[in-house]
């Protein structure tokens, strides 16, 4: 009888820059099938709020999520936990406007409508993030939800909604191109991207996990030591070979699998005091170790 071929781990991520990574890994199963398990690679446009239900469905196995996003999603019951961080360094978040209205710098922003892709996704809880280290109430704050980058380029211009938080090295085309105004940057005061698994998936496919963290760790030292890394990034992501070069500059991927516990409570100190709720919540909750 012959035996079954395995049933490929389903990952989502984001279509950025971030996880060129994750592409290389698919592709290589393409074409190297006798060496590498299969995986079903998919991207979510909508962010990690899509991802953190696509989690909870049991529609993926694995995602690559916002840091912030994931520890609010686990804390609040999701039904996965951080199995490695992903990318060392903070997200820089651009805050964005529309380019021909009447808002020209953070301060102006106050009171006004956030485009966000979903609930819980990065662009509204850094949006929130943000707001809380400006001393700003939290609870007034007013999101319209516009699903992707493309609807906020909508949105903005024209006019249901106002400020638009996202990474800045994918918005830069758009300022560049006048649609967007970009009035000031904010770094996510942890590292950018975790990878989660399901816990059904942890429980059952731990060794196949492992291998396939690891081989993302060797594609992520790989890209970030070839010199033709922000050629690869500007032809995959349509960006300027020169923003890719900078972003590069300023990233870094992890390559092993250490959870630090210290800094995921960081990021749970400073979502409590946006959200009470989470109060309780402790680091080592979040966190599988593989």
């Amino acid at each position: 009888m012959n035996e079954l071929p395995p049933t490929p781990l389903r990952v989502a991520g984001v279509p950025e820059h971030f996880n060129l990574p994750w592409r290389q890994r698919a592709w290589l199963r393409a074409t190297q099938p006798w060496r590498y398990a299969p995986i079903d690679y998919r991207e979510a446009a909508e962010g990690t709020g899509a991802m953190t239900r696509a989690l909870a469905n049991n529609e993926v196995d694995v995602a690559v999520l916002l840091t912030e996003g994931a520890a609010l999603d686990i804390a609040r019951g999701g039904p996965y936990r951080v199995i490695k961080v992903y990318v060392n360094t903070p997200l820089e978040w651009g805050i964005h406007v529309a380019a021909n209205g009447p808002l020209l710098d953070v301060a102006a922003i106050r009171g006004h409508r956030y485009a966000i892709s979903r609930r819980g996704s990065g662009s509204h809880v850094m949006a929130a993030v943000h707001a809380a280290s400006q001393d700003w109430p939290t609870t007034e704050l007013n999101f319209v939800q516009v699903d992707t980058l493309e609807g906020a380029r909508r949105a903005l211009p024209g006019g249901d909604a106002d400020v638009f938080f996202w990474e800045k090295t994918m918005t830069h085309p758009y300022v560049e191109a006048g649609e967007f105004r970009r009035v000031g940057n904010f770094h996510s005061p942890w590292p950018s991207f975790v990878v989660c698994a399901t816990n059904r998936c942890i429980a059952e496919r731990r060794e196949e996990l492992v291998q396939l963290m690891k081989e993302i760790n060797t594609l992520c030292a790989q890209l970030q030591n070839n010199t033709d890394a922000a050629t690869l990034i500007s032809n995959a992501y349509g960006i300027s070979v020169q923003a890719a070069d900078t972003w590069l500059d300023q990233t870094s991927w992890n390559t092993d699998l250490s959870l630090p516990l210290p800094t995921f409570q960081v990021v749970v100190d400073e979502l409590s005091s946006i959200w009470p709720e989470l109060a309780e919540c402790r680091a080592e909750s979040l966190c599988h170790p593989l």
